[in-house]
C-alpha cells in the first residue's frame, strides 16, 4: 500500500501540452465559510469565492495556488504569524488555477481499478494542514452515481505512481480533470 501524503490538488499537465498553467486572482470577503489553503477546490457563490463543500457543489472555478493579503501583498509565515492560508470570514486575494483544461494529481484513498478510468470522482474536502497551509483534499471514492461532490473525471493512475496490481493500491495518486467547470457548459459531464 502506498503511503498517504495528502496535499490537495496539484497541477501536473495541460491538455494542450503547454508548460504553464493560467491563474487569476479572486477576492474573498467576510462571507468566507471555510479556510482556504493551497490545493483546495473552490467555487464562486454569489460572486464570492468559497471552498467547495457538500453544501456548495456547483460553480467550481478552480484550485487555490496561493493566497495574498486583501491588498495583494504576499502572506508570509511571519505575517500573520502562522502558515499561509485564508482564515474563515477573512478578506483576502486568492490566486486560483482556473483553466478547465488542467490535469491535476490528487491522492485517491481507495484502490483505483482500470474500470474506474473515466468515471466521476467524489472529493473529500477534509480540513487543511494549518501548520503548512496545504490542503488535505483528496478523492475518497470513485463511483458513477450518488454523492454530490463529483466535479472531476478520473483519467488514470498518476505517472509518478507504481501500480503493484492492476487495481493500484489505496493512497495512490491519480490524475483527474474538471468535468463540471464554471467556464464550460453545465452539462459537460
Amino acid at each position: 500500500m502506498a503511503e498517504s501524503f495528502r496535499r490537495g490538488f496539484v497541477p501536473s499537465r495541460h491538455l494542450t501540452g503547454g508548460g504553464t498553467f493560467r491563474t487569476a486572482h479572486y477576492k474573498t470577503n467576510a462571507e468566507l465559510k471555510a479556510p482556504l489553503a493551497a490545493g483546495d477546490p473552490v467555487a464562486l457563490s454569489s460572486g464570492v469565492l468559497q471552498r467547495l463543500t457538500t453544501a456548495l457543489t456547483s460553480g467550481y472555478v478552480g484550485i487555490v495556488k496561493t493566497v495574498y493579503q486583501d491588498d495583494g501583498r504576499p502572506l508570509t509565515f511571519n505575517l500573520p504569524n502562522r502558515a499561509v492560508y485564508v482564515n474563515t470570514s477573512a478578506s483576502a486575494m486568492v490566486e486560483v488555477y482556473d483553466d478547465p483544461d488542467i490535469v491535476y494529481t490528487v491522492e485517491c484513498a481507495v484502490s483505483l481499478g482500470q474500470s474506474n478510468v473515466g468515471l466521476m470522482a467524489t472529493i473529500n474536502v477534509s480540513s487543511m494542514n494549518s501548520a503548512t497551509g496545504i490542503s488535505r483534499a483528496h478523492v475518497s471514492l470513485v463511483e458513477n452515481s450518488g454523492q454530490a461532490l463529483k466535479v472531476f473525471r478520473v483519467m488514470g493512475l498518476s505517472p509518478s505512481e507504481l501500480a503493484v496490481t492492476a487495481n493500484g493500491s489505496p493512497n495512490n495518486d491519480v490524475e483527474v480533470i474538471a468535468a463540471r467547470h464554471l467556464f464550460r457548459s453545465p452539462n459537460a459531464a
